[in-house]
C-alpha cells in the first residue's frame, strides 16, 4: 500500500499511512522506519513515468524501454535500500518490539479485528472522508514551507545572473554553484547518469 500510494501521488503520501492506527500494527518497531525508503524511491513515480514517456514524439523515438528501465531502477534500488535500513532497525529496537499506540488511538486492537467507526454507513461514509481531507490538509501545511525553502535553495544554487551577466533581483537568478561543482566531476556524472548539461545535477 505504501508503494501503491507514493507511486500516484508523492513522497509524503506515507505520512498518512504511517498516522493510521489500522496501519501501523502490521508492522513491528524496526520495521516502521524502512517506510521512508519506499515513500522516497517510488515517490511521483507515475508522474515522472508518463512525463518521460510523453517525451517520445519530440525525442523521434519510443522511451517506453527506458521508463521500465527506469522504473525496474527503482524497484531495485528500494529493495537494496530497505535491506540496509532494516540491518540497522534491527539492532536500535530489536526484532520483537512493536510500535507504541498513536495519542487517543487504543492500546492495542485484538488480533483478526479492526475498530469501526459509530453509526451507519453514511456516517462512517462522511466520518472517513472527512478524515481524510483533515489529514491530507496536515500534511500539506506541514510538509509546504520545507518544499519552498529547499526548492528556493536549488534555484540558487543552480540558476545564475541575468543574460547581461548582472544580478537585477529578478526572480530565478542565482550563484551558480552547483553546475560550477558539477563541472569538475562531469567524467563521473556522464557516464552514469547520461548528463548533457551540469545544471541537470539540480534534479536529484
Amino acid at each position: 500500500m505504501g508503494v501503491v500510494t507514493t507511486f500516484l501521488s508523492d513522497n509524503p503520501a506515507i505520512l498518512a499511512l504511517a498516522e493510521d492506527q489500522n496501519f501501523r500494527h502490521f508492522f513491528k518497531a524496526y520495521q516502521f522506519p524502512a517506510l521512508t525508503n519506499l515513500g522516497t524511491a517510488f515517490g511521483m513515480g507515475l508522474i515522472v513515468c508518463s512525463y518521460m514517456y510523453s517525451l517520445s514524439p519530440a525525442m523521434g523515438r519510443p522511451l517506453g524501454a527506458a521508463v521500465l528501465i527506469g522504473l525496474l531502477g527503482a524497484v531495485i534500488g528500494s529493495v537494496v535500500s530497505t535491506r540496509l535500513m532494516l540491518i540497522f532497525t534491527k539492532k536500535h529496537f530489536g526484532i520483537e518490539a512493536g510500535l507504541p499506540p498513536l495519542e487517543g488511538e487504543a492500546a492495542e486492537t485484538p488480533a483478526g479485528m479492526r475498530p469501526v467507526r459509530h453509526g451507519g454507513i453514511g456516517s462512517r461514509v462522511m466520518g472517513a472522508i472527512l478524515e481524510g481531507g483533515h489529514s491530507g490538509v496536515k500534511m500539506g501545511v506541514a510538509i509546504v514551507p520545507g518544499v519552498l525553502v529547499v526548492c528556493t535553495l536549488v534555484m540558487m544554487l543552480i540558476n545564475g545572473p541575468s543574460e547581461s551577466g548582472a544580478y537585477t533581483g529578478a526572480a530565478y537568478e542565482g550563484i551558480r554553484l552547483l553546475p560550477r561543482l558539477a563541472s569538475k566531476i562531469d567524467f563521473i556524472l556522464k557516464p552514469l547518469f547520461g548528463f548533457a548539461s551540469p545544471e541537470a545535477v539540480g534534479v536529484p
